[in-house]
């Protein structure tokens, strides 16, 4: 009778375990997005450009080609990429290789100021 108490406790365990260990699998699954982001239009690699998983704190920003890699969790991700002067764009992470161009924002061009100092000296 103690015997067969044990064997029951132990598969129950057993199991446990197994159960545990495949959610702890599935949760550190991930897939890597690479891509570029280039201007819209002319082609021109856009570096620095900033490249954030949506709802997150995961993020990058792209290399002086204009390239980024990065690790999203869930393969319906969505990328926010934005740069200044261009208009920020949203993209599904589909995995692989991806090419983002931004269109340039021309209603933020009305906010540049431009301020000069210089001294004279009058004769």
């Amino acid at each position: 009778m103690k015997l067969k108490l044990f064997k029951q406790k132990l598969i129950f365990v057993y199991m446990l375990i197994l159960v545990f260990s495949v959610s702890m699998v599935n949760a550190q699954t991930s897939q890597q997005v690479s891509g570029t982001v280039v201007s819209a239009s002319d082609n021109v690699p856009l570096p620095g450009a900033s490249v954030m998983v949506k709802g997150t704190n995961n993020g990058t920003s792209t290399d002086f080609d204009g390239k980024f890699n990065l690790n999203v969790s869930n393969s319906n991700a969505i990328l926010v990429i934005s740069y200044i002067g261009y208009v920020p764009q949203e993209v599904r992470a589909l995995g692989g290789e991806i090419i983002i161009a931004l269109q340039e924002d021309s209603s933020s061009l009305d906010e540049i100021v431009v301020v000069g100092y210089g001294t004279q000296r009058k004769t």
